[in-house]
């Protein structure tokens, strides 16, 4: 966040002294109100904070656990598969009311949870996950700290606060929301605004509305930096509420408009209204300052890479997951340059996805990025000739032709050998009638010379 106001202040101070800049609108910096303990607001794409407070400081994240519980449930599980349930789930507050005997799919208990926020359904997929609570509650550690989130602790996979040390901090919700919204399955579930359980042998049919007000109400009233508006937000795509008594009013939220992705994480607000009313100060704040410019697409060549005693020479660069940068909303993408940096004494054979140098990006001379380049394929050894800059590929089709035309030459000569043997028969064939014809001549000439 520094490196990026350090560059606004320089792309301003050259606007100003040397007019190399079009007149332009200039966005509000103003920071967001923000009633709730701790927060965070994050570019999904980038990774890039945007704005924070108390974002380390170590919190319950409420209902916001099962975010865990939901990509463990569709990484490790086939959501077609039938549960029974066959205990009545130990699970208090809003829940699907899961009765002894019914039969649900993992699918249904999955958007139960992460749309009913039900406690119950989460109970249920965490001992579908692993055979003990304890060995649940490891295993989603592991996964929070798999992706990045090291001061994150699970004891229940619904956030209910009926046991302690269920904790979290704001950043770490922010790495593990982006790891999670990385999966299409996930992604879809926490924007689905509607969800209905059909019903089955025991339970009647059941209709749920996400707990999420920011996808879709338009009639609540919420204040937020002192203007009255209602919660459904531009471009929302989820993604989970959470609320206890100890944990106060949470959730995490996220949008999407022209290609940039915001992520807001809101802990310990006063009250429902004020956790979303939070998370939209956030999200405009966003939105209005900064936004998301992708440098590189994925797996698009960035260079050709010399590799010595390569097959090929040189072989294709890439970037795979691609590269994206966060702008102020002032910089145009035209101020953004790109160094290559290549990795000195590249030899073959190397394996793809091998590591051959940097991109680095530059903002009116600062530098806000830097990405690694890969082989875009494996390296082969190449032959002797690569020594000179002779790719393989040249050197066989060069042999291949050096072999084709010396078989045409030996063809050829071989044909020019037969006809010539061919004419020197001929030659001495009409010699030799020529030969026998003046001999018959001579002869004739002898008969009627005879006097007898």
């Amino acid at each position: 966040m520094n490196t990026i106001k350090r560059t606004l202040f320089t792309i301003t101070i050259i606007t100003i002294l040397f007019g190399t800049l079009p007149t332009v609108s200039w966005a509000s910096q103003t920071e967001p109100l923000i009633s709730a303990e701790s927060c965070i607001l994050i570019d999904m794409k980038t990774g890039t904070v945007l704005f924070e407070k108390n974002a380390d400081t170590s919190l319950e994240p409420a209902s916001i656990t099962k975010v865990i519980t939901g990509l463990l449930t569709i990484e490790n599980l086939d959501l077609e598969d039938a549960v029974t349930i066959d205990t009545p789930p130990n699970a208090n507050g809003n829940g699907m009311n899961l009765a002894v005997g019914e039969v649900l799919t993992v699918k249904e208990l999955l958007y139960g949870m992460m749309v009913h926020s039900s406690n119950d359904a989460a109970v249920v997929l965490s001992e579908q996950l692993a055979a003990s609570r304890q060995k649940f509650n490891q295993m989603a550690t592991d996964r929070a700290s798999r992706a990045g989130a090291t001061h994150t602790v699970v004891t229940t996979p619904n956030g209910l606060n009926d046991v302690k040390g269920n904790v979290t901090t704001a950043r770490d919700l922010a790495l593990i929301c982006t790891e999670a919204m990385k999966n299409p399955i996930f992604r879809k579930v926490v924007a689905t605004v509607k969800t209905t359980i059909p019903a089955n042998q025991i339970s009647p049919k059941r209709v749920f509305w996400n707990s999420n007000l920011l996808l879709y109400d338009t009639k609540t009233k919420l204040i937020v930096n002192g203007v009255e508006r209602t919660p459904k937000y531009e471009g929302a795509i989820g993604i989970k509420t959470g609320e206890t008594s100890t944990a106060g009013c949470c959730v995490v939220a996220a949008a999407q408009r022209n290609g940039t992705e915001l992520l807001a994480v809101v802990l310990n607000a006063p009250d429902k209204m004020s956790r979303f009313a939070d998370a939209i100060a956030l999200l405009d704040y966003g939105y209005n300052n900064y936004y998301t410019y992708e440098a590189l697409k994925a797996g698009v060549q960035v260079d050709k890479v010399p590799i010595a005693g390569s097959s090929k020479v040189k072989v294709s660069a890439v970037v795979p997951d691609g590269y994206f940068i966060t702008l102020p909303k002032e910089a145009s993408v035209s101020l953004v340059t790109q160094k290559i940096t290549l990795k000195s004494h590249l030899t073959a054979p190397m394996k793809k996805g091998t590591s051959v140098g940097t991109a680095a990006f530059y903002l009116a001379g600062d530098k806000i990025g830097e990405v690694q380049i890969y082989t875009s394929e494996a390296v082969k050894k190449g032959g002797p000739w690569t020594a000179w800059g002779i790719p393989d590929f040249w050197a066989y089709a060069l042999m291949t032709l050096s072999v084709l035309v010396l078989f045409i030459l030996f063809v050829a000569t071989r044909i020019r050998r037969k006809k010539k043997k061919v004419l020197a028969k001929r030659k001495r064939m009409e010699e030799a009638r020529i030969a026998r014809e003046q001999k018959v001549r001579v002869e004739n000439k002898q008969k009627r010379d005879w006097p007898y």
